[in-house]
C-alpha cells in the first residue's frame, strides 16, 4: 500500500475522527473517496463492501460535525442510492447483503429516517443471527447497536453494548466507545459512561 495512497489516507481521516479533528476527517476522506479505490478493508463494515462505503458516511458525519449539514446529507444520499442498488440485484453472499443494509440504515439515519434506519439494520441481523454463528453473529449486533445509538435510542443501544462487552468476538470495547464519536448521541447517558469508565473524549 502506497504512503499516500487511499487506504492510508481513509486510516488517517479515521485517525482525525476520533481525535475529533473533523476538519481534516472531511479533507481526508473526500481525498480517499476521490480515488474511487475500491479496496475492501476488514476495519470497514468487516470487508464485505468497498471501505468507501464507510468512508462516504463518516465523512458525512465529519461535515454534520462542522456544520455543513447540506454538504453532510448529499453525501448520506449518494451511500442510500448505492446500497438500495446493491439491494436490488443478488449478492455473493448473506454477509455482503447485511454488510449494504448496515450501509442503508447509517445513510437512513444520517438523514434522520429513523425508523427506516432500524429495519435495515434488523435486516441485517436477521441474516447473520447471533445464535447459530457465534462467529460473525455479535458483529452485526455491535452494527445495530451503533443504528440505535446514531438514533439517539440508549433505551435499545445500551443492553446490547452491554452484552457486546462481554463477548470474545465482538469488536466493540470501552475504547473504541470512548473514542468513536458516532456513539455520541448516547454519550451523556449515565449508563453509557458506567460502560466506558474513566475513558475521557478526545478533544478537538
Amino acid at each position: 500500500v502506497k504512503s499516500d495512497g487511499p487506504v492510508v489516507k481513509g486510516l488517517r481521516a479515521t485517525q482525525a475522527l476520533f481525535e475529533r479533528d473533523y476538519k481534516t476527517a472531511s479533507s481526508l476522506f473526500q481525498d480517499a473517496i476521490a480515488s474511487k479505490d475500491d479496496s475492501l478493508l476488514p476495519i470497514s463494515l468487516c470487508g464485505y463492501v468497498p471501505a468507501n462505503v464507510e468512508w462516504q458516511l463518516l465523512l458525512a458525519l465529519s461535515e454534520q460535525r462542522t456544520g455543513s449539514p447540506a454538504v453532510a446529507a448529499e453525501s448520506y444520499r449518494q451511500v442510500q442510492a448505492r446500497a438500495q442498488k446493491a439491494l436490488s440485484e443478488p449478492q455473493a453472499n448473506r454477509n455482503v447483503e447485511a454488510a449494504w443494509h448496515v450501509a442503508l440504515s447509517w445513510a437512513d439515519a444520517g438523514l434522520g429516517q429513523r425508523d427506516e434506519s432500524i429495519n435495515e439494520a434488523l435486516r441485517a441481523t436477521a441474516l447473520i443471527p447471533e445464535a447459530p454463528d457465534s462467529l460473525e453473529g455479535p458483529v452485526w449486533q455491535g452494527f445495530l447497536a451503533k443504528t440505535y445509538a446514531m438514533n439517539g435510542d440508549a433505551d435499545r443501544a445500551l443492553p446490547l453494548i452491554e452484552h457486546l462487552l462481554q463477548s470474545e468476538i465482538s469488536l466493540l470495547s470501552p475504547a473504541i466507545l470512548c473514542l468513536d464519536p458516532v456513539w455520541d448521541p448516547i454519550r451523556q447517558d449515565l449508563r453509557f459512561q458506567r460502560l466506558i469508565g474513566d475513558g475521557a473524549v478526545p478533544q478537538a
